[in-house]
C-alpha cells in the first residue's frame, strides 16, 4: 500500500506532518503454500522427456549403425576385398562410403547415450534439489518512523 500527505513548508520553518497507516496486517495471496507447486514437476518432467530422447536417439543410430556395418560386410564378401594403394577392386569407392556411415551413426549413437544420460541424470537431481514451496503465513508489519535528517525511515519485521 502507498500513503501519502501534502506538506507545506516555508524555508527556516517546522512543519509536522502524521501519516496514518491502517493495522499493517495483510492477508496471504490466494492458493499459496504446501509443496503443490507444479514447477517442481514440470521442469524435472521436460528435461527427464529429453533425456528418454536422447537415449532413444543413441538406440536408434545403434541400430543403423549395425545395419551399415552389415552392409559394409556383404560388399567386403562380394569381392572388395582390401582397398589400397596397389590397385583398388571396383567396390572399394562403396565400401569406403558405407564405412565412413558406419562411423558417423557410431559416433551419433555415442552422443545421444551420452547426452540422454546425462539430461536423465539431470531431471533427477533437479527434482530432488528443488527448493520445496512454503507454506505461506499472514505476518504483521509494523512499521516505526523515526525522524532523522529531514527523512523518514520505515522499518518493518517479518
Amino acid at each position: 500500500k502507498i500513503k501519502s500527505v501534502t506538506v507545506e513548508c516555508v524555508a527556516g520553518n517546522k512543519t509536522k506532518a502524521t501519516i496514518t497507516f491502517d493495522d499493517g496486517f495483510t492477508e496471504p495471496p490466494p492458493g499459496g503454500g504446501g509443496d503443490s507447486s507444479s514447477t517442481r514437476y514440470i521442469v524435472p518432467g521436460i528435461i527427464g522427456a529429453l533425456g528418454l530422447a536422447g537415449l532413444g536417439l543413441g538406440v536408434g543410430f545403434a541400430i543403423s549403425s549395425q545395419t551399415a556395418k552389415e552392409q559394409e560386410d556383404r560388399i567386403r564378401d562380394a569381392g572388395a576385398g582390401i582397398c589400397g594403394a596397389n590397385g583398388d577392386p571396383p567396390r572399394c569407392d562403396e565400401l569406403r562410403e558405407v564405412r565412413g556411415d558406419v562411423n558417423s551413426r557410431a559416433t551419433l549413437s555415442t552422443i545421444g547415450y551420452i547426452a540422454g544420460g546425462t539430461l536423465v541424470l539431470a531431471a533427477v537431481v533437479t527434482y530432488f534439489v528443488w527448493p520445496k514451496a512454503k507454506s505461506s503465513t499472514a505476518t504483521r508489519f509494523n512499521f516505526s518512523p523515526v525522524a532523522g535528517g529531514g527523512t523518514v525511515h520505515f522499518g518493518t519485521n517479518f
